[in-house]
């Protein structure tokens, strides 16, 4: 993985973005999610009655998720009235059930955004990252880093919900990101759950795992079930540290964060809204399908008919109510399963009415794909040298042990860089003006990089380094440029 043990961040550590050109200013506040390995989806038993899980396991870099759902406050001053009246529009169908949420709407700060489509959820992300974008090329220096904000896949929500790196380990929480001794339920509760253990026919002692309390959704009868919907309303108030909520309307939201956070400091994924994730298990088909997102919604195009899609985590109180709705709760589950299991959907609009959903975002840290063009520009400015060259050689230097494998180009790159800043005054200016000619165009990534570069240190000749008449693109100006720089350099 990228990010060296030195460097290594603590699970959980707190990241905050400021919303550009929010007033007033809002900030995201997110939680490093460390690279692991998970087994996603819903938890089998085996011979043992165990939880237990087939599937192979699933590599994750690291990265950054939201603490919580995106909020009201948030959600109005990215998108302004235009994307807050999408929501209205929602919330007026059911505006004579539950006219408190449509109040919540235009009153709401701290409460998550909710009724919020699939359409609002990826169009706020795009203008978050075109805020990033701008601001990063507004500066003198710019950032050899690219932040990159998406919704979160399946898999990556599960694993950041259930705050457990190694898939090994993921059997100690199957179905919830956090679990209460049996013995802190009331005696009372207790009771309860042995006589519904019992009537479902079991008879190995009732021990409040969370493969047990799951299984208790399957009783039936009026009197069962009410004492299901007791156990389960005392264990996740206990779990949760918040009174549960056994309602609709105004009183099933609350302000974000009120529950108790999981290990990593990530809030709200067993209270408040559902969430909008993308289906995939593979980083590629997850970017394809994010692009796919983007791309129609930058456009205006339709996201009917969109398919891989799943939401994710809590609705309300509904996990109080019958046979399998505890599963909707779950860590692998949510609204729409499919015969109990969790399975992709295609997007309809209609979903956005029957679910109240809302959503919370992503973000990776990765070296920018014009990393290039960023250094020439942080270095050189009008023939000459910055005068936080060498500061900003450190700062670069310092992203991509971070944030780059060991054999990136730009460890090479910076390598050259600082060789430069060794030569007389008469070189550097010389090779300044030289290398200010590249600051003005956006490169493509050189092949060979390392290579080359090695060969320039050593003072041999560089397989590149070819001179030509009229460069045909920027890579060849690089190179040629380099050549030239060879001769600047004091016998």
């Amino acid at each position: 993985m990228p990010r060296t043990v030195a460097h290594a961040a603590p699970p959980g550590e707190l990241f905050e973005l400021p919303l550009i050109g929010t007033a007033p200013a809002q900030t995201l506040r997110f939680r490093f999610c460390p690279a692991g390995t998970i087994r996603p989806g819903q938890p089998t038993r085996d011979a043992s009655g165990s939880s237990a899980n087939a599937l192979p396991p699933i590599s994750l870099r690291e990265f950054y998720l939201g603490e919580t759902e995106v909020t009201l406050a948030q959600f109005r001053a990215v998108l302004g009235a235009p994307g807050m009246a999408v929501l209205k529009k929602e919330a007026a169908k059911f505006q004579a059930m539950n006219p408190q949420l449509f109040d919540l709407i235009q009153q709401g700060e701290s409460e998550p955004a909710f009724y919020v489509g699939l359409e609002g959820a990826v169009q706020f992300c795009l203008r978050v990252q075109a805020g990033i974008d701008e601001e990063r090329m507004k500066q003198a220096a710019p950032s050899i880093e690219a932040r990159r904000i998406r919704l979160p896949s399946h898999v990556e929500w599960q694993y950041a919900a259930r705050a457990i790196a190694d898939a090994g380990q993921q059997s100690r929480l199957p179905h919830f990101n956090r679990n209460i001794p049996f013995a802190q339920l009331s005696a009372g509760t207790q009771e309860k759950c042995r006589e519904v253990w019992s009537k479902l026919g079991r008879t190995d002692p009732f021990v409040g795992s969370q493969e047990q309390l799951l299984g208790l959704t399957a009783a039936v009868g009026q009197e069962e079930q009410a004492k299901v919907k007791d156990i389960l309303a005392e264990w996740f108030t206990k779990l949760l540290g918040v009174p549960a909520r056994n309602a609709s309307g105004l009183g099933a939201i609350r302000p974000v964060a009120q529950a108790q956070a999981n290990a990593w400091n990530i809030h709200d994924s067993h209270d408040n809204l559902t969430e909008w994730v993308i289906w995939a298990t593979t980083s590629d088909r997850r970017d394809e399908l994010w692009q796919s997102l983007a791309s129609k919604v930058a456009t205006g195009a339709s996201l009917d008919g969109q398919g891989d899609l799943f939401l994710a985590g809590g609705f309300f109180a509904e996990p109080y109510h019958g046979e399998n709705i505890l599963s909707h709760f779950t860590l692998w589950g949510g609204p729409k399963l499919t015969e109990g299991a969790p399975q992709p959907f295609e997007y309809e609009s209609g979903l956005v009415g029957e679910f109240s959903p809302g959503f919370r975002v992503l973000m990776e840290r990765k070296i920018a794909s014009d990393w290039l063009f960023a250094l020439r520009r942080g270095l050189y400015a009008q023939g000459q040298w910055q005068p936080s060259a060498r500061t900003y050689l450190d700062e670069s230097q310092r992203l991509l042990d971070e944030l780059a494998d060991a054999n990136h180009p730009g460890i090479a790159t910076i390598e050259f860089y600082r060789t430069l800043q060794t030569l007389d005054s008469g070189g550097k200016s010389r090779a300044a003006k030289m290398f200010d000619r590249l600051a003005q165009a956006k490169p493509e990534a050189p092949a060979r990089a390392k290579p080359n570069y090695a060969a320039l240190l050593d003072d041999t000749p560089s397989p590149a380094a070819t001179v030509e008449a009229t460069p045909v693109n920027d890579d060849a100006l690089f190179w040629q440029t380099l050549s030239m720089a060879q001769s600047a350099r004091p016998n």
